[in-house]
């Protein structure tokens, strides 16, 4: 027994070569990076790799629609104008949460209010939404925090009685699980980030999954300046007709998050049973 905690100055039991590095990198990884840099396409929206991960990220979760993007923060952003989020309209949100949450909000011109949290989950409390609720609201944002998912149902049920629109930020849970249905896919839309932090790692990037085609679209021209597409070419118009971004994600991190979605469950099953 040691006399003192490492954290109150102890000697650590552990030391750096220890741990593993994070990401845990596969044969798989190598196998799907390598392809991008035998084939010489490194980037594009209708790249082999990011429309791969699209359709795959779909399957698992059980989304209608997905895309890759350059970052969660993006998806967000992506899915507030989907929802037609203007300047000045309000959206809830938690009041523990990482600061993307917010600020995607404030890029809309958008104001964030916050809702506390359940001290039980540290996710956003339905009993405290409804009184955050003014004329204003567009969006409510529920935040399912480091996996733990919102308490959903409530929620939905206030957004169909006041006629709001439900995103959520799914960032940190990539296949959690809420009565069955994968966490991201209640909303209009859902974000999920695949920066090296997130349990689905791509090294950077996100992705931006929803349920309606309509929102698809949307998302889709703020995902790429705003700029429209042939419908039966498929190729840019180079006609911007709203304010877009260049938030698109690329061939490489597509890749590496492929290769780490193939063991996602199994990584997932590791960490629960080490918690």
């Amino acid at each position: 027994m040691v006399d003192k905690l490492a954290i109150d100055g102890g000697t650590p039991l552990l030391s750096r070569d220890d741990y593993q590095n994070w990401p845990v990198l596969t044969d798989d990884d190598r196998r799907l990076v390598n392809e991008v840099l035998d084939s010489g396409i490194v980037a594009g929206a209708t790249g082999t790799q990011v429309v791969a991960l699209e359709k795959e990220w779909a399957e698992f979760t059980g989304a209608r629609h997905c895309l890759t993007t350059g970052s969660g923060t993006a998806a967000l952003h992506m899915a507030l104008v989907a929802a037609g989020v203007e300047p000045g309209d309000e959206v809830l949100v938690p009041s523990y949460t990482f600061l993307a949450t917010a600020s995607c909000v404030l890029h809309q011109m958008a104001i964030p209010v916050f809702v506390d949290i359940d001290p039980r989950t540290y996710t956003m409390d339905p009993t405290k939404i409804e009184a955050a609720i003014t004329e204003r609201t567009k969006v409510i944002m529920p935040v399912h925090i480091q996996g733990c998912p919102a308490d959903m149902d409530p929620i939905l049920e206030i957004a169909r009685k006041h006629n709001l629109h439900i995103i959520e930020d799914a960032c940190q849970a990539h296949g959690a699980i809420y009565k069955g249905r994968k966490c991201g896919t209640m909303g209009l839309a859902g974000a999920f980030s695949l920066n090296n932090l997130k349990n689905l790692c791509g090294g950077e990037g996100g992705l931006f999954v929803t349920n309606d085609e309509t929102v698809l679209r949307k998302g889709d021209l703020v995902r790429y300046f705003g700029d429209e597409c042939d419908e039966k070419t498929m190729r840019q118009k180079y006609n911007a007709s709203i304010l877009g971004y260049m938030y698109r994600n690329q061939e490489l991190p597509a890749a590496l998050a492929r290769g780490q979605l193939m063991h996602l469950d199994e990584l997932n099953d590791v960490r629960i049973r080490n918690s």
